[in-house]
């Protein structure tokens, strides 16, 4: 069994960083990490995440951490290379050796073609400045049969227009939108996963109206793409 992840296991040098403080404080993790795992293990079951794994736009990496359990080489890659330093602190800390981090970006991937069975990436498609190009360099990583998992903010849920608010550089889909540019990329079989943001709440029962309830104004969507 895994070790469970908390705080405490981290180095001072990555929880005294001032960029990392904000991440904790805008995800609200505090002691542990049990709700991100569980949201995180949730897409993995349900999408299917298994074999050799991208993490595209992987921040600090704590997604990475959850997903090298499924995976059985897992990449990370951050354009920011101050979060890839500290990835590699917390990598080393928490003893994921499956996970290597890497610096590059979205629009220009440093692999070959097929070079991954599953790309994942989450909060990572509004923020790239070239949506058109970073989907076909994207399918060109992925392997035949193999899958693209993208979760994000909803361009008209209460986040998504409070985020576009406040960064005006923030580019976020609706569902149909995003269907429709993974479609046009050539992706196949381009589902929803269903009712996955409510995972990070406490209404579990998928035959509770209240489960029905919470997903339909949760901000996110999931969705999982073939090659």
């Amino acid at each position: 069994m895994t070790h469970r992840l908390q705080l405490r296991d981290l180095p001072p040098s990555v929880l005294n960083d001032p960029v990392f403080q904000n991440y904790l404080n805008e995800e609200k993790l505090r002691e542990t990490f049990d709700h991100l795992v569980t949201y995180v293990k949730t897409i993995a079951d349900r999408a299917g995440i298994i074999g050799k794994v991208l993490d595209l736009g992987c921040g600090f990496g704590l997604h990475s951490m959850i997903l090298q359990e499924c995976a059985d080489t897992l990449v990370s890659v951050d354009v920011d290379s101050h979060k890839i330093h500290l990835l590699d602190r917390i990598r080393r800390a928490l003893l994921r050796t499956k996970v290597a981090p890497l610096v590059g970006s979205a629009t220009c991937l440093p692999f070959r073609d097929g070079s991954f069975n599953v790309v994942y990436m989450n909060e990572t498609i509004s923020h790239v400045p070239d949506i058109e190009r970073t989907v076909r360099e994207i399918k060109r990583t992925i392997s035949n049969n193999g899958i693209l998992v993208v979760a994000d903010t909803g361009k008209w849920s209460w986040y998504g227009i409070f985020m576009r608010f406040r960064e005006a550089n923030e580019n976020y889909f609706t569902l149909r939108g995003m269907k429709k540019i993974l479609k046009n990329a050539g992706f196949r079989s381009v589902n929803r996963v269903t009712h996955v943001g409510a995972a990070r709440n406490p209404f579990k029962n998928e035959n509770s109206i209240l489960w029905h309830l919470v997903a339909l104004v949760d901000p996110k969507y999931v969705v999982r793409a073939v090659v």
